[in-house]
């Protein structure tokens, strides 16, 4: 089953939509503080899925909509979320246990730096209808 198109677009763009859309979700989640992540996230797995969700970035360096420093950003993002150590990543459940890890040193940098791709992705967002919603 093919996936509705939204009228007039392709479903190239469609897709471009809805994988920015994802990313700047995750994105979102990255650059709040670590009780707000861990709402966001249900408390299982924090650190792992968010670095994966945000790692997804990685599929949207090359789309012609954005900018070759808009691309490097994302890919700086990315790679250094493999810096952060593996006991930020380790599996937990529940808020305590994921809140400790997202509490680490290691993620704050991050936080600053998904805030400034957030800020550095606007217009393409807002072109491509994947906003942030306020409040979400």
């Amino acid at each position: 089953m093919q996936p509705a198109e939204t009228p007039g677009t392709s479903q190239r763009e469609d897709a471009l939509r809805n994988a920015c859309s994802y990313f700047v979700q995750a994105l979102e989640t990255l650059a709040a503080d670590a009780e707000a992540q861990c709402e966001a996230m249900g408390d299982h797995n924090v650190g792992r899925e968010l670095k994966h969700d945000v790692s997804m970035g990685r599929y949207l360096v090359g789309w012609p909509a954005l900018s070759s420093s808009q691309c490097d950003a994302i890919g700086q993002l990315v790679a250094a979320l493999d810096g952060v150590p593996q006991e930020c990543l380790a599996a937990a459940q529940g808020r305590p246990a994921n809140l400790e890890a997202m509490r680490d040193a290691a993620w704050e940098p991050l936080r600053r730096q998904a805030s400034e791709l957030l800020n550095a992705l606007s217009s393409f967002c807002e072109a491509h209808a994947a906003r942030p919603r306020s409040g979400a």
